[in-house]
């Protein structure tokens, strides 16, 4: 979600007029400190505001909005020196170990308990430094150690920066939390630590709502899938328990009439279009638009893995099994046909006919995939990919097997 500067006042004038307050007292705050948030008096008064607003009031209760799959980052307000947010966690839920880029921190406790694990970086030779003082470039984790675990209750206000550490920021496993975060200056981008998977990657925060309002279904929905890949612990994404919830998440979203992929379509009267709509380090969103008749040719994923729901019309999916000279069927994952080969002998399709809501798991693992609209009536789909470098394309017309780059239609949305 972009930036939005002052979107904490709607025109309706319903603001929370304590919370309302608060914000015009932070701005004052920010702007007679001239931007020095190292300052020690801004950051007490800051602190001040914080814990007198927490520990008294309750008109936060309108940007109180949880889901039980993963905590939420509901926008207050955002302006050139900081943006201010309620944040609701489940029992159990928590950060991931994380820094605070170039922005300063500061946390209030509105409801519950709050558990913050503080970590320090160790160098080879074992000595404790700071991400500020050597930045952790994206790629393999480092050493770290848990150097100090601290208990917040309501009221109580935390400070971190990337000074101080790295921390882990989580609810107890009893009760739910609710806390008002301020971060100065508005934090773009943060970096995420993950031992127990050897990485670090570069994450770019968002918001589940903005002044109370949910952001769209399409937003949303990228919103929970960055939250189901990220979090996941699968060793390989054929799990089926992970492919299910990212199946669950797209046919919800299909299922709900939603209106906003329309500004991403695109059609072309000749061909089938790919129009991207995001794409990170785990995954791709595209909506495809198929005139009534129009159909993709045989292809593998190339070690990708895909997820389409259908939004619109209707979309026919053929399955081909390779067969080797004895009639036995194998798979692509299982011996990659090499480029320029003549193409193998395919079992006959089999065909699968999907409506509105309906989705499909598209790997090589389940055979080479061919999408089809009906004749009818136009079709649209939403596709979520891992990353892909190159597809194969089987043309047994041809006889040949040839390799493709994916490409996009339309980078931006109309």
């Amino acid at each position: 979600l972009d930036r939005l500067d002052h979107c904490f006042f709607d025109s309706n004038n319903s603001n929370p007029k304590v919370m309302q307050s608060l914000y015009d007292n932070l701005i004052k705050v920010f702007e007679d400190a001239k931007d020095v948030i190292e300052d020690q008096t801004l950051q007490t008064r800051v602190r001040a505001l914080m814990e007198d607003y927490s520990s008294k009031n309750e008109d936060w209760k309108k940007f109180e909005i949880f889901n039980d799959n993963h905590y939420t980052r509901n926008l207050v307000g955002a302006n050139d020196h900081f943006e201010l947010m309620v944040l609701c966690w489940r029992s159990g839920q928590g950060s991931r170990i994380h820094n605070h880029q170039d922005s300063h921190c500061f946390m209030s406790i509105l409801n519950g308990k709050m558990i913050e694990h503080l970590y320090m970086l160790v160098d080879d030779e074992g000595k404790y430094y700071y991400e500020n003082e050597r930045p952790t470039p994206v790629g393999e984790c480092p050493k770290m150690e848990e150097i100090k675990t601290t208990c917040y209750s309501k009221g109580q206000v935390g400070y971190i920066n990337d000074k101080m550490g790295l921390h882990v920021v989580r609810t107890s496993e009893l009760y739910d939390g609710v806390t008002l975060h301020l971060y100065a200056p508005p934090i773009t981008k943060v970096k995420i630590f993950e031992p127990a998977r050897g990485r670090v990657s570069v994450r770019l925060p968002g918001f589940y709502s903005v002044n109370s309002q949910l952001v769209s279904p399409l937003q949303r929905l990228i919103h929970d899938l960055l939250y189901v890949f990220s979090y996941s612990t699968w060793k390989g994404l054929d799990c089926c328990k992970f492919s299910q919830q990212v199946e669950n998440l797209i046919s919800a979203y299909c299922k709900a009439n939603p209106t906003d992929w329309k500004s991403h379509a695109h059609y072309n009267d000749l061909m089938s279009t790919r129009n991207l709509v995001t794409r990170n380090e785990y995954f791709e969103v595209s909506i495809v638009c198929w005139r009534a008749g129009q159909s993709a040719r045989i292809t593998s994923y190339g070690g990708s893995y895909g997820w389409a729901g259908v939004l619109h019309g209707q979309m026919i999916q053929d399955t081909y099994q390779l067969l080797d000279e004895s009639g036995n069927k194998y798979t692509e994952r299982e011996n990659p046909t090499p480029v320029g080969a003549r193409c193998p002998n395919l079992s006959d399709s089999d065909t699968k006919i999907l409506e509105v809501g309906q989705t499909s798991f598209l790997h090589d693992g389940l055979g080479l995939s061919s999408l089809r609209a009906g004749e009818l009536h136009d079709c649209v789909m939403i596709q979520v990919n891992t990353p892909i470098k190159e597809m194969k394309v089987f043309e047994p017309a041809r006889n040949r097997v040839s390799i493709r780059t994916p490409n996009y239609y339309s980078l931006e949305a109309k």
